[in-house]
């Protein structure tokens, strides 16, 4: 994964790897964005919040422009030595999951969780 870090080219490797389950059927969704708990509580930490509590939403027309918002957060709230905007050290602390959901899917019961509500909604599943 090393070959792939640089400005530019951070999200090849992960996008080639989730592409490739979009390719082969599967529904992508993305989950809330997290951060390390040593992250700075900083504008980038604020922001990912705004995201998760829907005030602020995350790219979501291609895989690539999605990635991409992580690493954007790292390089507007720190200089290029990974510096937080705070003083401390600290380098890519935000992240999300990407649930893959396989082609012909079907939940047994109906979803009883907010997540597994909006993907049943999402493949207009009907309880």
């Amino acid at each position: 994964m090393n070959d792939s870090m640089g400005a530019g080219k951070e999200c090849s490797k992960p996008v080639a790897m989730v592409q490739s389950l979009a390719d082969a059927g599967y529904r992508l969704f993305a989950l809330a964005g997290h951060a390390d708990p040593r992250a700075p509580k900083d504008g980038a930490h604020a922001r990912l919040k705004r995201s998760n509590d829907g005030i602020e939403t995350r790219p979501k027309n291609s895989l690539m422009d999605h990635c991409t918002f992580f690493y954007d957060l790292e390089r507007k709230y720190r200089d290029g030595d990974g510096m937080a905007t705070i003083g401390g050290v600290y380098e890519f602390c935000y992240w999300t999951d990407v649930l893959a959901v396989r082609p012909g899917f079907k939940f047994l019961v109906a979803p009883v969780t907010k997540g597994g509500q909006r993907i049943a909604e999402a493949l207009n599943m009907a309880y």
